[in-house]
């Protein structure tokens, strides 16, 4: 028996497999557009704060050299200069040295006695001529082991005549050890720049990258025309996917309990599905066995009931006889009843309906169960509802079906008890129910109670329920057992209202 759906990959493929790949996909690219701006406020901020330190120790030595070049006179000695220079130098920990040039690039004098001379070097030098061409400050970056073996940044300052014509050039020389330090601070996947206006490269960290305007982000510095750039951090896959995988495996981990919670639906409801398959085969078999057979088995079994009744008569004053004569009578009936019974069960639907009033049904069935209540010692309750509750259906067959339930909570109460029927409606149904306080049904028997030739009872034929089932939903109703062991059963039967 095949009880799990051929489709079952199927739907392995919805809930686990589409939904994983949707939701890493959706995930995946959702951290990495907060990474990736993680990384670019990142380098916002660096540069920010890095910009406002540049600014501040590049404007200290712009202020540095604008206040010293207001004490340079014209017509001194080398020997003047030198000594003015070293009086003058203010911070030794931020320099390497201040010195004087001409406009041609000719040593005046300098902050320490190292002969700095750059007659050869300043022609060449990009900083040292664009001050005496802009007549303002101007840095610039000599990476040379000319000093001393060092790198150094170099700020020309020009200074100008009273004919506003640039006379000398005041050179500061700044370590370049603090724009180094500034560079280790970066991580190893960003790139640092510092660039002079002409995009020239004063620095950069090892990680050399192209420098492209869309890649970094720039930051113009204030006191000279220089800006310092960086380019965010490489946000890697492997990164994004290390992230991931705690949330897609708890996702994963999520839809396979769904996948297994619906497997077990499904084998529920298909198992349910195979259990009525079975079940209606079996009353197609009955329907199919009745149609076939029921009219002759009643038409000899009606010769039968006539000659024991003759029989009967004949031996009326035989008491043995008279015994097993009734026996036969009974059994008749019983056979009788059964083949009633197929011939419901054979029948597609019910007979010809009509409208009827429930209350008035049930007042037509009252006596009947009242003395079959009264024979074994049980109270009687019938509560109608005081209204009409108008329904469609045959009323023999509406009349067997609170019959058949009614004997059956009579047969639950061995030592009296309380049969309790009652009537009600609500806006769309009628409700009918049979009540007993006798020894309750089981859940797992109530689970059986529809199976066809499944009774409790020693004579019972296991098609009374079945037959009223058919009858109720042919009438497009339901019925539902409710019962407690021990406390007693509710039978309810629920019919639409006829329009």
């Amino acid at each position: 028996m095949k009880i799990i759906s051929k489709n079952m990959l199927k739907y392995f493929s919805l809930i686990i497999i589409v939904p994983n790949i949707l939701f890493g996909l959706i995930f995946y690219f959702h951290i990495y557009t907060i990474k990736i701006q993680e990384s670019k406020d990142f380098a916002s901020n660096y540069l920010t704060h890095e910009a406002q330190y540049f600014n501040h120790v590049l404007g200290l030595a712009v202020g540095d050299l604008r206040s010293i070049r207001s004490s340079i006179n014209d017509n001194h000695s080398k020997e003047y200069f030198n000594f003015k220079l070293r009086n003058l130098l203010i911070d030794k920990n931020r320099y390497h040295g201040i010195y004087l040039y001409n406009s041609v690039g000719d040593y005046l004098g300098g902050s320490d006695t190292f002969n700095y001379t750059l007659s050869s070097e300043v022609n060449k030098d990009y900083g040292f001529h664009e001050s005496l061409k802009r007549k303002k400050t101007v840095g610039s970056v000599v990476l040379s082991n000319q000093f001393r073996g060092k790198n150094y940044i170099k700020i020309n300052t020009p200074i100008l005549n009273s004919d506003g014509k640039p006379k000398y050039v005041l050179v500061g020389l700044l370590k370049y050890q603090f724009i180094e330090d500034l560079g280790m601070a970066v991580n190893d996947e960003s790139s640092f720049k510092l660039l002079q206006s002409d995009n020239k490269i004063i620095y950069e960290t090892s990680n050399k990258i192209k420098y492209n305007n869309q890649e970094f982000k720039s930051f113009k510095l204030e006191e000279l025309n220089w800006k310092i750039a960086m380019k965010p951090r490489k946000v890697s896959t492997s990164e994004i996917i290390n992230f991931i995988i705690p949330f897609q495996t708890t996702f994963f981990f999520f839809t396979l309990v769904l996948f297994i919670s619906y497997c077990m639906f499904r084998y529920r409801d298909e198992s349910n599905n195979y259990k009525e398959l079975i079940n209606s085969q079996k009353l197609e078999l009955i329907g199919q066995l009745a149609a076939g057979t029921a009219h002759e088995i009643r038409n000899p079994l009606t010769g039968i009931k006539g000659l024991v009744s003759l029989i009967s008569e004949k031996h009326k004053d035989d008491l043995e006889d008279q015994f097993y004569i009734k026996v036969i009578q009974d059994e008749i009936t019983r056979i009788n009843e059964i083949v009633s019974e197929f011939m419901i069960l054979g029948k597609p639907t019910a007979e010809i309906t009509n409208t009827y009033n429930l209350n008035d049904i049930l007042k037509e069935v009252e006596p009947v169960v009242r003395s079959e209540s009264y024979l074994k010692s049980i109270d009687y309750v019938h509560s109608c509802y005081n209204d009409i509750l108008p329904i469609n259906c045959s009323k023999d067959h509406l009349k067997q079906i609170i019959l058949n339930l009614s004997k059956n909570a009579i047969d639950a109460m061995d030592h009296g008890g309380l049969l309790t029927i009652t009537s009600s409606k609500d806006n769309n149904y009628v409700y009918l129910k049979i009540i007993d306080n006798g020894c309750g049904i089981d859940e797992e028997i109530i689970q059986k109670l529809f199976q066809p030739f499944f009774t409790t009872k020693d004579t019972g034929t296991g098609l009374g329920l079945i037959v009223c089932r058919r009858l109720i939903e042919s009438y497009g109703g339901s019925i539902v057992f409710d019962s407690i062991i021990h406390e007693g059963t509710t039978v309810t039967v629920k019919l639409p209202i006829a329009k």
